[in-house]
């Protein structure tokens, strides 16, 4: 476990809601609560923000929950940034709106980043699921990268339309060395026409555990920086801003554009937090979201 009162998190990784902004529609995204893109609370993250994560931090994410990092216009600036400083930093993208000219630039400000493309199914189909998206195009983005010696991982998320595809994808991806990593998910919801007809097997189904994922140095839930600047324990806290059980998180002095991230972390209001995890205080929503069955996982990646 992550020895949270004794800068447990230093040298250790964060995640990065880099912008609010993104032009896909995917059906299960937590964009899809608001009624207008103008409602989505936060912005860009600025270079003076990033700078403060890069002074603690040594592994960055930008896995957001309402935003693509490609749309923040400091992106190229942050990347070059993580090069200069020594930062491991690993992106998560799946829209396609940007020319290719752009990509290259990305990709010559940090040759050591980490292309992960959401591509769900064989180029052609994933917008079936990643509504606006051009998955040929971003394909195309994906030989780019590695052309240029970038890492590159297809990230393959299972829908009945492209469940039958999977071979098909491993072989596509061998022959151009593309790394890929196939997800079972439950982002299909109660959708007829994505939910899938393959079973993941579960084992051990009514061995429940409450392990807080925030804490547990092995996965990477790890420290959470919102596209509203505000800092959380983890990403899944982004969108409880009106649960009372969460109110302390939202102080102003949690936010990373009044604090650095040492005085967030060590604060009184996150020790306690992490505190009231192992008594009856903790809140109903992490027991919720950190409480499965032994050795079956949320996400199964072959």
């Amino acid at each position: 476990m992550i020895d949270y009162k004794n800068n447990g998190f230093k040298f250790k990784a964060v995640d990065i809601d880099l912008t609010n902004k993104c032009t896909l529609q995917c059906s299960m995204c937590a964009r899809q609560k608001f009624a207008h893109p103008k409602d989505i609370p936060g912005g860009d993250a600025s270079i003076e923000d990033l700078q403060k994560i890069l002074d603690y931090f040594d592994t960055i994410y930008l896995c957001g929950n309402y935003g693509d990092p490609i749309f923040n216009p400091n992106l190229i600036t942050f990347l070059k940034m993580c090069y200069d400083q020594n930062k491991h930093i690993q992106l998560h993208t799946a829209a396609s709106q940007k020319p290719m000219h752009w990509y290259e630039k990305a990709f010559e400000a940090n040759p050591n980043a980490v292309w992960q493309f959401g591509l769900d199914g064989l180029p052609y189909q994933s917008f079936a699921y990643r509504i606006n998206q051009d998955g040929e195009y971003i394909f195309d983005v994906m030989l780019k990268a590695r052309d240029m010696g970038i890492k590159v991982i297809w990230q393959y998320l299972v829908f009945k339309y492209n469940e039958d595809k999977i071979d098909i994808a491993k072989r596509l991806a061998y022959k151009h060395q593309i790394d890929i990593e196939i997800h079972h998910t439950a982002r299909h919801g109660d959708i007829e026409h994505l939910k899938p007809t393959i079973e993941v097997v579960k084992e051990d189904e009514d061995k429940k555990v409450f392990v807080p994922k925030c804490l547990n140095a092995d996965s990477k839930k790890v420290p959470y920086l919102a596209a509203t600047g505000q800092m959380y324990p983890c990403c899944w806290l982004d969108d409880q801003v009106n649960n009372p059980e969460y109110k302390a998180l939202q102080n102003k002095s949690l936010n990373i554009k009044d604090s650095n991230v040492e005085e967030i972390i060590n604060s009184d209001t996150w020790q306690t937090f992490y505190d009231d995890l192992f008594t009856s205080k903790c809140p109903s929503y992490c027991k919720k979201k950190c409480t499965t069955s032994l050795r079956n996982p949320t996400r199964v990646v072959e």
